[in-house]
């Protein structure tokens, strides 16, 4: 039914036909798509822990000793391709429904309960797995799901609901945004959208805005699982890209609006998955490349793999771990807390600094230092010294070299960033006015991966010559 335009609230005249009509919701480690039929209603849940495979290093034995051989592929490049296997699955999965009824009576069946002359009835479902970290599954699914059952078997559902509506609104109503309000703003949601290009409607564009708060309340929470390309909803066995923690670029849009949008306690998630793919990153820069620090590639899954996978063309992206970093360095920046830097971000940043000092190599055609092999996300294919990888490098030295003065540590390795950081290949305008994608390209082809030095990072005024925004959307 029509909504006052003073709240924010997605409602439609009908219930969704589709997956991808219906609404989220979540508490981080549970979520589900709600369709919003009356006569016959359809709850799509997931648990947050229920994946594929099994724990396993993702790691290569022996690569390091072909890098030189393959640094010279690239700069005179032939195809490399890359192929792997996973074992069978060791995940096990419970859950439990509590049903309560308000007079009359319900009675059980094989795949459905009956509910006669009841006034209202109340169904409460958790659910678990028997993963307890991405080493370990040996927890106990049934278990789990008993424990949780047993503490709220005896809570109301007016407790239950004050309990969840006061959690929301702690995060939620931290931040306003009032654009104004047109005729049009009480028509359901699916209509407001397909008017949108041609009447205007500032609240929607709010509720645009509040949505994409709601989101990681719903699908991010201290000691779930990071929001992954899909939040926490999916309704396939074979979703797309595997609904991972794609870190070329997904993983870490979902978590812009963290900080920014005052919904700090929502980024701890993916600071806990920084740490254990530093932990598992740190075995794939020793045995793929002979580094020291760590390395993740361009996406990871629950069971924290850092090494590449798929085909060359874009598996081997090296900078996925340095991008994360940013966001830790963004948390330290809004709150000011040099303990957090001391403590928890400043050696995970130094830690993906410290592989990219051993891993950077001199270009014998320019004498920059470039990152290769690598690629270019959004164009693909090893290529030497990608412009985004050298964008994301020079913002991890930049934030690193702030970190030790702040923390008044580290001196001879802030010279050493700051050195190496001079030399690294700077950014070029290509013939057609848009960045050039790597080293030895001078198309300048379209994307907008380059712009990575204006969002998330601030090295735009570090430019060679000015660059017209214009000409950065249209030509990269």
């Amino acid at each position: 039914m029509p909504h006052s335009c003073n709240h924010l609230t997605l409602w439609y005249a009908q219930p969704a036909q589709k997956w991808v009509e219906a609404l989220p919701v979540g508490n981080g480690r549970l979520g589900a798509m709600v369709f919003g039929g009356t006569a016959v209603e359809h709850l799509q849940f997931n648990e947050d822990t229920l994946w594929t495979g099994r724990p396993h290093p993702y790691h290569n034995k022996g690569p390091s000793g072909h890098l030189s051989a393959v640094r010279t592929k690239t700069i005179d490049p032939d195809q490399l391709s890359l192929t792997a296997k996973v074992r069978r699955d060791v995940m096990q999965f419970g859950c439990r429904l509590l049903v309560r009824i308000e007079a009359g009576s319900i009675r059980g069946a094989s795949d459905h309960i009956d509910g006669c002359d009841t006034d209202a009835v109340t169904l409460i479902l958790t659910a678990a797995t028997n993963h307890r970290s991405h080493r370990r599954v040996d927890a106990d699914p049934a278990a789990r799901c008993d424990s949780v059952i047993r503490r709220i078997r005896r809570k109301t559902f007016e407790t239950l609901r004050e309990a969840h509506v006061t959690d929301h609104r702690s995060l939620f109503r931290r931040v306003a945004l009032d654009l104004g309000e047109l005729d049009g703003a009480d028509k359901p949601t699916d209509v407001r959208l397909r008017q949108a290009e041609k009447i205007p409607d500032p609240h929607l564009m709010a509720l645009y805005f509040q949505f994409g708060r709601y989101l990681p309340i719903a699908s991010s929470r201290p000691g779930t699982q990071p929001a992954n390309l899909q939040g926490v909803w999916n309704d396939q066995l074979d979703p797309p890209w595997d609904s991972k923690w794609t870190v070329n670029i997904n993983t870490e849009m979902n978590y812009w609006p963290a900080e920014l949008c005052n919904l700090s306690s929502c980024h701890e998630p993916l600071f806990h998955l920084i740490e254990e793919v530093a932990e598992t990153g740190r075995q794939t820069a020793r045995s793929h490349y002979g580094c020291r620090g760590w390395v993740l590639h361009h996406n990871t899954n629950l069971w924290r793999g850092t090494a590449p996978i798929n085909a060359s063309d874009h598996g081997i992206w090296v900078t996925g771990g340095a991008w994360l970093c940013r966001h830790l360095w963004e948390r330290y920046l809004f709150e000011r807390d040099l303990s957090f830097l001391r403590e928890r971000a400043y050696p995970l940043m130094k830690g993906a600094a410290e592989f990219f000092v051993d891993f950077l190599v001199e270009d014998p055609n320019t004498g920059w230092l470039i990152s290769t092999p690598s690629n270019s996300p959004e164009i693909g294919g090893l290529v030497p010294g990608p412009t985004m990888d050298h964008q994301i490098i020079r913002t991890l030295f930049a934030d690193c070299i702030e970190a030790t003065r702040l923390l008044r540590a580290d001196a001879p390795f802030r010279r050493r960033l700051a050195d190496l950081r001079e030399q690294i290949a700077p950014n070029r305008i290509g013939r057609h006015g848009g960045h050039v994608a790597w080293v030895h390209n001078d198309s300048g082809p379209r994307s907008a991966c380059f712009l990575v030095a204006d969002l998330p990072g601030d090295l735009v005024a570090e430019l060679d010559k000015p660059l017209n925004p214009v000409v950065a959307v249209n030509n990269g």
